[in-house]
């Protein structure tokens, strides 16, 4: 009998070792999901989800028009629900990364990597004049590095973060609550980096609370609160316009303590 137990339990220690190895091999563990590589070749397409499909990411609600002999693509933002693997601590409609004006060679942060606006049109009904009034209008994008095409230095993204981008038209969205971000250097050489948020209002037990919003100062290592949740500045990518890079800041999915 002792024997058929030493079998029983030696054989069930090489089933659990080889499934763990199997686990660490995919990147997977008992209860995560499995993380994906990000898309080399992205279309976001006015009112449609992103191609390829982004497991829980919204589509864009913008538009492509001519401004000034230039193609420029407005209005766009993704929305990142419960589903997202990227930002697993979204919940639906809690976060949105939205754009300022975007032409083609622009490098951008997009579902945790770094893009490079490869293309964009106008939709079969002609240019649009404001954001989402033609549907069909798309912007193409290609992960970096890519061939002979390099990451710009200094244009990271940090994992388990939420991005956000600066400029008229970029900022985001978090916790229910809008804001628009500006960059700056001091004539210190010191970043300043200043949040804008708009005024909004959000439960706290039973009552409702109403906050007047307004901009908060920060830099790398500073806390910065939206909607009464506390959340860390990781990193800052500031705007550079012979690079092509937009400007992005990023914060700390996890709320700070």
């Amino acid at each position: 009998m002792n024997a058929l137990h030493n079998r029983v339990f030696w054989f069930l220690l090489v089933g659990i070792y080889l499934m763990g190895s199997l686990a660490m091999t995919q990147g997977v563990f008992f209860g995560q999901k499995e993380a994906e590589e990000p898309p080399q070749y992205l279309t976001l397409e006015s009112r449609s989800r992103p191609r390829p499909f982004q497991p829980g990411f919204e589509g864009w609600a913008g538009g492509v028009s001519k401004q000034d002999s230039k193609t420029v693509a407005r209005g766009a933002f993704v929305d990142a629900t419960e589903d997202s693997r990227v930002y697993p601590h979204a919940k639906a409609d809690a976060y949105q990364l939205r754009f300022p004006e975007l032409q083609e060679g622009d490098i951008v942060p997009l579902f945790g990597a770094v893009y490079r606006v490869a293309s964009m049109s106008p939709g079969a009904k002609g240019e649009s004049t404001a954001p989402g009034t033609a549907s069909g209008d798309t912007v193409s994008f290609q992960r970096l590095p890519s061939g002979e095409l390099r990451v710009p230095e200094g244009a990271t993204v940090t994992k388990d973060a939420y991005v956000f981008t600066f400029g008229k038209g970029g900022g985001g969205k978090l916790h229910g609550v809008s804001f628009q971000a500006s960059y700056e250097k001091t004539d210190g050489g010191k970043e300043k980096l200043t949040i804008d948020v708009s005024p909004h209002q959000r439960q706290e037990g039973n009552r409702i609370v109403k906050d007047r919003g307004g901009p908060q100062t920060v830099q790398v290592g500073d806390v910065v609160q939206l909607g009464g949740v506390r959340h860390r500045v990781v990193n800052v990518v500031p705007p550079d316009p012979k690079k092509k890079i937009i400007g992005w800041f990023e914060v700390a999915q996890k709320p700070a303590d």
